[in-house]
């Protein structure tokens, strides 16, 4: 066996193909309903390829063209145009692709063990793919390793999936595994790294006019920045990232969540809630993009004096929160409440959105904002933000930003879905 480290070894990442009701009952642990309007689909799906899996190749064949017709029967339009399209800027849909599209789908209602046995038992059953499908589906299956805390699988798999690539010369795969090593670092808190890992991706992929993946690594880039204390570098960085999105509001709103909380933390408060107002006033958003976006613009109202958008955002957080929206981000954004109230000199308004922050903390372990929440002196004036001077760059993203904003407001944050995480 060769012992070159950048020759695609098919066998050196073998995919644990285990039972696809046992991942699913995994997934559905504690809720009375189904995750999705294809729950049954997704599952036939599983053990479909579950069995192909455990079949010769002459007898795999036949079971995986009836999985290509069932997937391609159930995923939807939008998501494959999204994934072929998009995503892999591929002219043509390949009869794979209808399964990656149903596992994101899966992923995307919270049916992360589900959406990777699909991705495992794929990579197992079908023994034709090309080294740039494997590379793709290797990729996916790494961001569910995230999404589900496994991050020494989800190393693995970037690491073959960038192997791939070297040894075939294909700049998509390249780009797809260091922006994977770039979130791997930034899951370690190691921020140079991800400066690193983020480089390189953002070079090949804007070289190779590579447009979702330039939008990864540069949003990479801009977190790296900001978590150095470079704000010009971020703001650059993230709006670029923001350009490279057009087209997918989901990822435009994501990443102008984040550049509109740089702005924030220069002191740039009406740019900053420029941002997050044109988010909010977007259609279909998760709750996980939703709540900061709604305590952001609640901390930069308060500092612009601005009453009604504090009350408006702390109304909406409420009932996010009550609706069984993400914990994290749901505690998070009460306490951005808290603080925004305190700020208007409203203390029973920020001692009531801390009590609940707190609440919310101390269940589930979200230590950093419970000590927040509990120290929090409602009755005390706050400090303001120091406005930094921005660079030209940084300036004019703050103008290009500010021109965002959105003077009405929508009567409710127009959610796709409200519980996207744990």
């Amino acid at each position: 066996m060769s012992n070159d480290p950048d020759r695609p070894q098919h066998d050196q990442f073998a995919p644990a193909v285990g039972f696809a009701t046992r991942a699913y009952r995994a997934d559905l642990a504690g809720r009375t309903q189904p995750l999705g309007e294809h729950d049954d689909g997704w599952l036939a799906i599983a053990a479909l390829l579950e069995q192909a899996a455990g079949l010769p190749e002459s007898d795999a064949g036949s079971v995986l063209r009836h999985v290509e017709r069932l997937a391609a029967e159930i995923a939807s339009p939008a998501a494959l145009e999204t994934l072929v399209r998009r995503e892999w800027q591929n002219s043509e849909i390949d009869p794979v692709d209808p399964i990656v599209a149903v596992a994101e789908e899966a992923q995307d209602h919270n049916a992360f063990r589900l959406a990777a046995h699909i991705l495992d038992a794929l990579l197992a059953a079908n023994r034709s793919l090309s080294e740039l499908q494997r590379g793709r589906i290797l990729a996916r299956r790494a961001r569910a390793a995230l999404k589900l805390g496994d991050v020494d699988g989800a190393a693995d798999r970037y690491a073959q999936s960038l192997r791939i690539g070297r040894a075939v010369h294909d700049p998509e795969l390249r780009a797809r595994g260091w922006v994977g090593r770039a979130s791997i670092a930034f899951s370690h808190g190691n921020y140079p790294e991800v400066w690193r890992c983020a480089r390189c991706a953002a070079r090949i992929a804007d070289r190779h006019e590579l447009r979702m993946l330039s939008h990864y690594a540069h949003n990479w880039l801009m977190v790296a920045a900001a978590m150095s204390g470079r704000m010009d570098d971020a703001l650059a960085h993230g709006w670029r990232s923001y350009r490279a999105a057009a087209g997918e509001p989901l990822k435009e709103a994501e990443v102008l969540v984040n550049v509109s909380q740089v702005l924030f933390d220069t002191g740039h408060a009406r740019a900053a809630r420029a941002g997050w107002t044109a988010v909010l006033a977007m259609k279909h958003l998760t709750a996980h993009t939703a709540l900061p976006a709604l305590g952001g613009m609640a901390m930069a109202s308060a500092l612009l004096g601005d009453t009604p958008r504090v009350v408006w955002a702390a109304r909406e957080v409420v009932g996010l929160e009550g609706a069984g929206a993400p914990r994290h981000s749901a505690a998070a954004a009460l306490l951005e409440c808290a603080i925004a109230f305190a700020r208007i000199e409203q203390p029973a308004a920020a001692a009531e959105h801390a009590a609940a922050a707190l609440q919310l903390a101390r269940a589930h372990g979200f230590h950093e904002i419970a000590f927040k929440a509990d120290s929090l002196d409602v009755s005390a004036a706050l400090p303001s933000t120091p406005r930094l001077r921005l660079n030209a760059h940084g300036a004019a993203v703050a103008r290009d930003v500010e021109r965002l904003g959105c003077d009405r407001l929508p009567t409710h944050v127009a959610l796709a879905t409200v519980g996207d995480e744990s």
